[in-house]
């Protein structure tokens, strides 16, 4: 039997009612799908980087041996530093050292020296050598 309410609609209001209350379905299915295929979608995401840092986690353990001799050389070797200061001093005479690199040779000339010594230094590479050259020609 159909309710009193809908047998005193006429056939355009019943019609009208239908399509809004399926209109209210279609928007409430859409509402819902969205909220689970984010949430598949989250928890995919959670599952690849959790998947991610296994693997990361399980080349660790494998080199696990090599990284200890590391943390235990660096220990041994490396000076423990209480502020920017004595970083950047010990940077300079870790550099002005017998291990320069041609890089920390050139970063020591161009911060502490002078402007002829500056120019000398800047002859010993090639790219000094051609900056050198391209001042010279102006």
């Amino acid at each position: 039997m159909m309710p009193a309410w809908y047998e005193r609609m006429n056939r355009r209001e019943r019609v009208l009612s239908w399509i809004v209350a399926g209109t209210v379905v279609v928007l409430l299915n859409l509402w819902i799908l969205s909220s689970l295929l984010g949430a598949l979608a989250s928890a995919q995401k959670e599952f690849a980087t959790r998947r991610s840092k296994l693997a990361e986690q399980a080349v660790y353990v494998k080199e696990r041996d090599t990284w200890t001799k590391r943390d235990e050389w660096m220990r041994q070797h490396q000076p423990v530093l209480k502020n920017p200061a004595e970083a950047s001093a010990l940077f300079f005479t870790t550099c002005n050292g017998r291990r320069r690199s041609w890089f920390s040779k050139m970063l020591i000339s161009r911060l502490t020296a002078t402007i002829p010594q500056r120019c000398e230094a800047s002859l010993r590479s090639p790219a000094g050598l051609r900056r050198d050259k391209r001042e010279s020609n102006r």
